[in-house]
């Protein structure tokens, strides 16, 4: 006589034997998606196919990986490494998600999103094997946005010294001249040598190298930021010249390259900026403006305020105040004549 199994026995043995078959398929899927994307046959209706297949699968996180690297659309891929970093703090492949991620806004010139997700992969990696590269990704977030002390404290936190960037960090804190004598032919060096130039007044100079980022490497941030700063430069119709980083180290300094005439008679030029809403706000930014940059005035109007910086002979010694009210305070100004008539003085834009 046979012995009987219990009914529950026999249920439990097929769900074990069913499992055993679903996982053995996944694996099975799981192989040919990894052959896919070792051949560079994978595309995302593969992968999109496996997790509706398998939603609650412990393999999604390399499902979706392998969709990230494979995306050639940078906003897309932009996206899919985001939605990674969200969904998996702990997979394998997350400390490389972030460094794609970074990578990719550095290239899209979204610097804000850059130094965040930096920030967040050296918090979540303090050993991580991609370390100094973020770190330099970081750097040149803080240098585009003109955050020049913090990317000082990353280069002296990584001990980055050999680097265009500890040059130019340099320069921007201390003045020191020699970075521009040791530019390279990479976007970086030409944007922050143009940046340079520009500062002191080599219009011509700067323009150049803006052209150069953008004729050689039209895709890089550098680019989009070359172009903002060609914008600005046309009014002084700026021309192409040849050999614009071999200037002499002693004409490269942070002062003007000319001396500034003394104001007679009743006009002058000073630099105007605003407006401001409320006196409160205008005298909160008067009184952070440096006296370097020249005498300050606020000046009511009949529904704001503006406040009108510097006392120069003419618009180009204005310039250079305007030029670096825009650099080191972000503020973009205006050259206004100002004409005086008895006690009362008149204001004219540029």
């Amino acid at each position: 006589m046979s012995k009987l199994i219990p009914l529950k026995v026999l249920l439990l043995s097929a769900a074990v034997l069913y499992s055993q078959i679903i996982f053995a398929d996944e694996k099975s899927d799981l192989l040919e998606l990894s052959k896919a994307f070792n051949n560079n046959t994978y595309s995302r209706q593969l992968g999109d196919n496996f997790i509706r297949k398998y939603p609650k699968s412990n393999n999604l996180d390399i499902v979706r990986f392998f969709s990230a690297e494979t995306e050639t659309n940078l906003n897309k891929s932009e996206k899919d490494y985001l939605l990674f970093v969200r969904l998996y703090r702990k997979s394998d492949f997350t400390e490389t998600a972030y460094f794609r991620v970074c990578g990719i806004l550095y290239l899209s010139n979204k610097i804000d999103s850059l130094i965040r997700q930096s920030n967040d992969y050296l918090y979540l990696f303090p050993k991580g094997k991609y370390r100094k590269e973020i770190s330099i990704l970081l750097i040149k977030g803080h240098l585009l946005s003109q955050d020049y002390t913090k990317a000082e404290q990353i280069l002296r936190r990584e001990n980055i010294s050999d680097s265009i960037l500890s040059d130019y960090a340099q320069y921007r804190n201390y003045h020191n001249r020699g970075f521009i004598a040791n530019a390279k032919n990479n976007p970086a060096d030409l944007y922050f040598a143009g940046n340079i130039l520009e500062k002191n007044k080599k219009i011509n100079e700067a323009f150049s190298a803006y052209s150069d980022v953008i004729k050689l490497f039209p895709k890089s941030p550098e680019a989009f930021s070359s172009k903002k700063r060609i914008i600005q430069l046309m009014p002084y119709k700026p021309v192409l010249v040849n050999r614009y980083l071999f200037i002499s180290e002693d004409r490269i300094d942070i002062s003007p390259s000319r001396e500034i005439t003394p104001v007679n008679g009743g006009e002058y030029y000073c630099v105007e900026i605003g407006p401001f809403y409320n006196l409160a706000e205008a005298k909160k930014i008067r009184v952070g403006i440096r006296k370097d940059y020249g005498s300050s005035v606020i000046v009511k109007r009949p529904r704001e305020f503006a406040i009108y910086i510097g006392n120069f002979s003419s618009p180009e010694d204005a310039l250079d105040i305007k030029i670096r009210l825009s650099e080191e305070l972000g503020f973009n100004g205006h050259i206004v004549l100002v004409r005086k008539n008895g006690k009362n003085e008149y204001y004219s834009g540029e």
